[in-house]
Order: C-alpha cells, then sequence, then structure tokens
C-alpha cells in the first residue's frame, strides 16, 4: 500500500506495473503514497497528481476486493498540497468510508480489513 514509486516517475511506475504484471494474482489493490505523486513538480502536483498512478494502475484510489471470504476497502490518506511527510487520515474520512460502504451490512460473516497507507 502506496509508495508504489521513489519519484513517481513514468519509468518507476511502468516497472512497478510490469513488475505486478508478473505476479498473476487474481485482483490487485493498489493505493497511491506519498512518493507517488510529483514532489518536485508542482505543476503536475497540483494540476493532476495522480495521472502517473492512475495510468498505471486505474481511476480508483480508492479500490475495494470483495469476495465471500473478506471485504477489503483501502484509502488514499495522500494529499496533493501536504509535504510528504504530514498526509494524515482524518477520523471523518474513516467514518465515511464506513458509513458509505454498508461495511456492516456486506460482510455477511466475511473478514473485513481497511488498508490505510500512512507514511
Amino acid at each position: 500500500s502506496g509508495d508504489i514509486t521513489q519519484r513517481a516517475t513514468h519509468t518507476q511506475f511502468d516497472s512497478a506495473r510490469a513488475f505486478v504484471g508478473r505476479l498473476q494474482v487474481p485482483a490487485i489493490l493498489a493505493i497511491p503514497g506519498n512518493h507517488d505523486i510529483p514532489l518536485f513538480n508542482l505543476a503536475a502536483r497540483l494540476i493532476s497528481p495522480y495521472a502517473r498512478y492512475m495510468h498505471a494502475f486505474g481511476r480508483d484510489l480508492e479500490p475495494e476486493f470483495e469476495n465471500d471470504e473478506v471485504l477489503v476497502m483501502a484509502l488514499n490518506t495522500t494529499r496533493r498540497y501536504r509535504p510528504m511527510w504530514t498526509a494524515r487520515c482524518p477520523a471523518h474520512r474513516l467514518s465515511a468510508l464506513y458509513a458509505g460502504s454498508n461495511w456492516h451490512e456486506r460482510r455477511n460473516g466475511a473478514w473485513s480489513s481497511c488498508i490505510i497507507r500512512w507514511p
């Protein structure tokens, strides 16, 4: 979860995507970390901070995986306007994720988890 790259370069994302593709697993649940948004390119950081990540891993920044045995939900804690060492996960975001997901209804006896990437 998170920090898939070191500096959010195209080459690093291409390498990461190729690596994940070789794993041959049925599902990938990836969320960006503070290293996965541009640090020094301020225009990209402000206008499209997740463009390279989404090109490699899809548009969903808070993906879910669910089957009969497990429900896993991911919470993106990165913020384009914060320096990398101050990413936060406010309690209201966790509450909204829980409330909006019908987590308690969907569990139906399955094990559930939330993935949070913390710097």
